[in-house]
């Protein structure tokens, strides 16, 4: 065996060396530049550190707990990226003014709480997911609120990732523009409406946010929503709906409130309505599944080539206190401006 491998060696060094100037005629010359590690500790806090850190592509650790000043605002920039280990955090100044951190480059961090209750963070992260974890520990699945923990991660306008547990929430969340949403393998969103008043008076679990005032286009509004299960807990006191994309688009020139959008793999258990897909066009949502709902889908208004396929939507008992009739797909036009009616074409 040493034999052969020595020979192999010397065989491609001769082929190198006959080659000369051949071998290395597409190697590039340009300079790499390698981002260099730098510590929280080394600046009297964070603003200090992205000051002077400035544009110099570095990794900043944090290490340690850090709060920032009482009303500043710090913008990172897309050189920087922010590393937390060792229980490092970052928390603004409990009461007083807002604290903010603009992040326009990358995180780094486990799946744990790196973000306090007291900062507002938003930014043009370059993460490819971000976890709701950051912004608060799923202490106890099921029963810890972490309503705040996911709105903060789709406050972010880029995808979210669930990982496996319940993430009991008691408010709507909204969903924006540019945002997706995904579930890893046992992702279970809880929404509990035990507690009424923390509601809003249509009880929406998750809301697709629309338009309003902007136009459509392709590339801005393609977003993913997948793999994840949907249940509740006391619906049966009220007529909630668990995904919804509202009737937003109301103008003469805006038609439509989510465009180009991907759907898979969901399951909505016990609710009135399990998916509200009113003014949806133009997208693609494949086995979507209900249990217990009095309402699989419900589509009103100028729902426009929408494929769906691989339904599967079970009456069963539906948690809701409505008395109405059930239906697996219940279509209803809108009348646009109070006159104009629109109605769904072009769907399978």
């Amino acid at each position: 065996m040493k034999q052969v491998l020595l020979i192999l060696s010397l065989q491609l060094i001769s082929t190198i060396c006959f080659a000369g100037e051949d071998v290395f005629a597409n190697f590039s010359t340009s300079t790499v530049t390698v981002p260099q590690i730098d510590y929280i500790g080394n600046y009297t806090d964070l603003a200090t550190a992205v000051s002077k850190i400035g544009a110099t592509p570095k990794t900043l650790q944090i290490n340690a707990a850090t709060v920032i000043a009482d009303g500043e605002t710090i913008t990172t920039p897309s050189t920087l990226t922010l590393w937390f280990t060792n229980g490092g955090s970052i928390d603004g100044t409990a009461g007083g003014s807002t604290e903010t951190l603009t992040i326009n480059g990358n995180l780094q961090a486990g799946m744990h709480q790196i973000f306090g209750s007291n900062l507002t963070v938003n930014g043009s992260l370059k993460n490819k997911e971000v976890y709701p974890l950051w912004f608060g520990e799923n202490t106890t699945p099921g029963t810890t609120d972490m309503t705040d923990a996911i709105q903060a991660a789709l406050n972010l306008n880029t995808n979210v990732k669930l990982t496996k547990g319940i993430y009991r929430i008691t408010s709507t969340l909204n969903i924006p523009k540019y945002t997706s949403l995904v579930g890893a393998v046992g992702a279970n969103i809880l929404a509990d409406f035990n507690v009424i008043s923390t509601w809003s008076s249509d009880y929406v679990a998750l809301r697709f946010s629309g338009l309003g005032g902007e136009d459509v286009t392709i590339n801005d509004f393609n977003t993913i929503f997948k793999d994840m299960v949907i249940t509740s807990s006391g619906a049966s006191a009220v007529e909630a709906t668990a995904v919804q994309v509202p009737v937003s688009a109301t103008s003469g020139t805006i038609l439509y409130s989510r465009y180009g959008c991907s759907w898979n793999n969901i399951e909505v258990v016990g609710f009135d309505i399990a998916y509200d897909l009113s003014q949806i066009t133009n997208s693609v949502v494949t086995e979507l599944k209900s249990r217990n709902c009095r309402v699989g889908i419900f589509i009103k208004g100028k729902t426009v080539n929408l494929y769906m396929d691989h339904l599967n939507l079970y009456k069963g008992t539906p948690e809701t206190s409505s008395a109405g009739n059930s239906y697996g797909v219940y279509v209803q036009s809108y009348l646009r401006g109070g006159s104009s009616e629109e109605r769904p074409n072009n769907s399978d």
